[in-house]
């Protein structure tokens, strides 16, 4: 196995170990990688009710479920096959259960059980009956749903999760206006829709059987191939990558969904490698707080302060693929997922695996105390039950 520990107590072997990989402002607490793994590509993360925490990696032929508790040294909890080979999965989670659906295959869509984590992970789903294929999925915990984009039956399809997670409820399959969507983010019913060639649409869809389209961006500066997308906290700024060579990060004031603004000076990027070489390519965002999280392929894992929208800042990286020395084809930082609650960030390398970092100087407020929208409650003799993404949180029963 290929993998890299950084003992804190230990500093020549940390400094040695961490050498290997560029960075500001984040440090490696670990990376995983066995010999057996030639390919990896979507990374979600998972907080038990213990305050545990996991990483949900993919790779070409499986999906990986790791155990962080000791983020120096992540466990492999268990792993399952899809059944076929891909280059693209992805991965969500839904109160105590994860969705994986793959790309370019007929493996359909797997649901796990996460409730008897750290022992074990249980498959309680797998099949194609709903869609054989899908680039990607976004889930609504709030509202339970699961929406679907890039699949082989149509362009959105919306899932209801609340009766039954583990057999999705089909509410509409809708061939909205923007044709073939990439990627998708929703929040209280609002999607925004990635479609490529045909630019980001804003759609309502709270009542799935009357979708509306709120607006869209059509043409923009630069390259239109609008892949990914996030939304800041406050709801009125949307950033977005385009997944082209030497395409900058989009910064989409979406305040009044009608009118959609994309201003040429906002837009911001990375290229480590310059002025030896050019042409970086930006993949995936998250955001937590004001900071914006994008796995930016060759250039690894880059942190971006969006506080004010129209002066955007670097302010961290770590590089995943040392080894680039220049943005030729599709290589390194695949996706990176910031949202666990301790605040370390993990992260998927195409070649690399599994990255677990840690931000240094930059303060993440933890999650932990908080109710997350996606846990079920339950007050049992003083003690509060949940379903995952939460702490378990005891208080004085009252009779």
């Amino acid at each position: 196995m290929k993998s890299v520990l950084l003992p804190f107590t230990f500093l020549l072997s940390s400094f040695s170990a961490f050498a290997q990989y560029p960075s500001d402002h984040i440090s490696l607490l670990s990376n995983w990688n066995p010999d057996s793994i030639t390919q990896y590509n979507d990374i979600w993360g998972y907080m038990d009710c213990n305050g545990n925490e996991y990483s949900i990696l993919g790779s070409k032929y499986k999906v990986h479920f790791m155990d962080l508790s000791n983020p120096q040294n992540p466990l492999e909890v268990a792993n399952f096959s899809g059944g076929q080979g891909t280059t693209w999965r992805d991965l969500k989670t839904f109160r105590n259960r994860a969705y994986a659906v793959s790309d370019n295959t007929t493996e359909g869509l797997m649901i796990f059980d996460l409730s008897n984590l750290p022992q074990s992970v249980e498959k309680t789903y797998h099949s194609n009956q709903l869609f054989n294929n899908a680039h990607n999925i976004f889930i609504d915990e709030q509202n339970a749903r699961m929406y679907v984009v890039g699949s082989s039956q149509g362009n959105l399809l919306i899932f209801d999760l609340a009766e039954d997670p583990d057999n999705p409820s089909l509410l509409v399959n809708a061939n909205v206006e923007g044709g073939y969507a990439h990627d998708i983010y929703v929040r209280d019913h609002i999607a925004y829709l990635s479609h490529l060639t045909n630019g980001l649409y804003i759609y309502d869809c709270s009542d799935p059987q009357n979708i509306q389209v709120l607006g869209s961006t059509g043409d923009y500066l630069g390259t239109v191939f609008n892949h990914s997308s996030w939304l800041s906290e406050d709801g009125n700024t949307l950033i977005f990558c385009d997944e082209t060579h030497a395409a900058k990060v989009k910064v989409a004031d979406v305040s009044n969904p009608a009118d959609i603004m994309v201003p040429a000076e906002y837009m911001f990027y990375s290229e480590l490698e310059a002025p030896d070489a050019s042409n970086s390519i930006a993949h995936n965002v998250l955001i937590r707080e004001h900071y914006a999280f994008i796995s930016y392929y060759h250039d690894g894992v880059q942190v971006f302060d969006i506080s004010d929208p129209t002066s955007v800042q670097r302010v961290a990286y770590f590089d995943t693929y040392p080894t680039n020395t220049n943005y030729n084809g599709y290589q390194g930082c695949w996706g990176v997922y910031p949202f666990l609650s301790s605040g370390t960030i993990i992260a998927s390398d195409i070649s690399n695996g599994l990255f677990v970092l840690q931000l240094d100087d930059l303060t993440l407020q933890p999650t932990i105390d908080e109710i997350m929208p996606n846990t079920d409650l339950d007050i049992v003799n003083g003690t509060i039950i949940c379903e995952g993404d939460s702490a378990l949180i005891r208080v004085p029963h009252e009779p």
